[in-house]
């Protein structure tokens, strides 16, 4: 990465593209006389803009980055009396250069989160969103946050704002308090998605928070979707849905499903499909699994283990990445022993570890092993906490996640989701509801993904995940569903034969429907991997 990229990722700076930035500005201008402010200007993508729009006079920067203010002057993007070098968090409505109050605030803010700040800097953000918002703000989350309250201290009444914010802003439990807040002192609020990039070079996912009449107050967010910036300068949406912004302060995800097409949004609403769902977490409760500290001192062959003569009672299967659940079937007992790796986990008094321990874990010690963090925090270090044999085993990175039951009664390091079925449930229930579209299309609106688009389930969202609840498992459906994970491939079929066996059979929807809804998954996918 050049030495410029890195500093910019530090502080968590991602510049604008100069069509976003057209967009936003033509928004947030309506007169010749308001007068706009850009809280952290970086590149300048919004002061040529604007400047062109009302003249270099009415408009204000900030900017904490000296090499980047002193770019922007150099290009005359802004004028000297109207720049601001320092930390806008520290700033002040009318105090020199600023003005009390501005028309609009256009912006995209740093992102960079709040942990990697220096502790006084982190006081200083909390203090502002807490003094903004009239309630605290969560120390795990991110600068972007505070920069948008600190900017609201600026607007005039009637005011707007304008910003890139990170699609986590949607969803994420640390922003619920900022939606609050927006609800009730914006009249008028929009939130815009574009499937095409805003950062080419980011992998982060991004909306553009439009706010508009401050000091007023509204129920809905307006959410609209694009399919391409040209789309965007058109102003030709291809969705527009009032979403109500109780609905995303409750911690739901109405933004994943305004993507879907009404006609499936009706379908999962419906009580004859809604009445047969349950949350996989009542079923089965899923957290992770251990954590070694250092996987390869910890984790061995069996070849490995008797060649350092390791007591097999010091040894316990266990697993340690989803790739190892593919090719198995439903179920843990067809591993083949060549392929099971062992968990070393010897006693914790000294006066039982044979000679063979004490050698092993001192060529531990000699590689510094119980010097790692998880390692060096436990008494002994060398005994991993957590072992518990799951029910069930769950993929956490996959397009299409793999269940299976944990017969052969492994254990499971945090690569994997551990589950442990409820009372009254038998582990061959929650494995015959797992595959189907239904189950897919849960997982695209309730896990969120991380850089790049991948799916990645953590045990909250995870058992957030809506499955078929099934009072009985059909006649020879496992054995069928055993048959097609152990082929090479044959993952799609298993839940092609779900779709057929468990929602047409069982739940009873039509072959349209099962197709609308596996359309729905597709469209999800397509926005997940296609970061904006």
């Amino acid at each position: 990465m050049a030495g410029s990229q890195f500093l910019q990722k530090a502080r968590g700076a991602f510049y604008t593209t100069h069509t976003a930035a057209e967009y936003m500005v033509r928004w947030a201008v309506r007169s010749p006389g308001d007068l706009i402010l850009e809280p952290c200007f970086g590149a300048g993508a919004f002061l040529g803009p604007l400047s062109e729009a009302l003249g270099p006079e009415r408009v204000y920067g900030a900017e904490i980055d000296e090499a980047a203010y002193r770019r922007v002057l150099d290009r005359r993007l802004l004028w000297t009396d109207r720049a601001y070098l320092g930390d806008f968090l520290r700033a002040d409505p009318g105090k020199p250069p600023f003005p009390r109050a501005f028309t609009a605030v256009v912006g995209n803010p740093p992102y960079i989160r709040l942990r990697r700040l220096p502790r006084q800097a982190v006081a200083r953000a909390l203090q502002i969103a807490a003094a903004v918002m009239g309630e605290p703000m969560s120390p795990s989350g991110s600068l972007w946050m505070p920069f948008v309250l600190q900017s609201c201290r600026f607007l005039a009444p009637g005011g707007r704002i304008a910003f890139v914010l990170p699609y986590e802003l949607t969803y994420v439990q640390y922003a619920k308090p900022l939606w609050r807040y927006l609800k009730g002192h914006f009249g008028e609020m929009r939130c815009v998605r574009v499937h095409d990039r805003l950062f080419p070079d980011l992998s982060q996912d991004v909306v553009l928070l439009l706010a508009d009449r401050f000091g007023g107050a509204t129920d809905v967010v307006t959410f609209e979707t694009y399919a391409d910036l040209d789309a965007l300068l058109d102003g030709r949406p291809d969705t527009a849905v009032d979403i109500a912004v109780d609905d995303v302060v409750a911690g739901g995800r109405p933004f994943v499903e305004a993507l879907l097409p009404p006609a499936l949004r009706e379908l999962l609403s419906s009580p004859r499909l809604a009445g047969r769902l349950s949350r996989l977490g009542q079923l089965s409760r899923f957290g992770i699994g251990y954590v070694a500290g250092d996987k390869r001192f910890f984790h061995l062959s069996a070849e490995q283990a008797r060649a350092r003569e390791i007591p097999p009672a010091h040894l316990q299967p266990t697993l340690t990445s989803g790739r190892e659940l593919r090719g198995i079937g439903i179920s843990t007992r067809s591993i083949p022993r060549e392929r099971r790796l062992y968990l070393y986990d010897p006693p914790a008094d000294p006066e039982h570890l044979t000679a063979a321990d004490l050698r092993y874990l001192a060529e531990g010690e000699a590689a510094g092993v119980h010097l790692r963090y998880k390692c060096r925090i436990r008494e002994p270090w060398y005994r991993v906490p957590g072992l518990h044999r799951p029910d069930l085993l769950l993929s956490v990175f996959s397009e299409r996640p793999v269940m299976v039951m944990n017969e052969g009664g492994f254990l499971a390091s945090n690569s994997l989701l551990c589950g442990f079925v409820a009372p009254g449930i038998g582990p061959e229930q929650v494995v015959a509801a797992w595959y189907n579209s239904l189950t897919l299309l849960s997982c695209e609106t309730e896990v969120h993904s991380l850089g790049g688009g991948v799916l990645i389930l953590i045990p909250g969202e995870a058992n957030k995940v809506r499955v078929p609840r099934l009072d009985r498992v059909p006649s020879a459906y496992l054995a069928e569903l055993d048959r097609l994970l152990r082929r090479a491939g044959g993952l799609d079929d298993a839940f092609a034969l779900g779709d057929e066996v468990i929602l047409q059979s069982e739940l009873e929807l039509t072959r349209s429907e099962v197709n609308l809804i596996r359309d729905g998954v597709e469209t999800l996918r397509r926005w997940r991997r296609n970061r904006c």
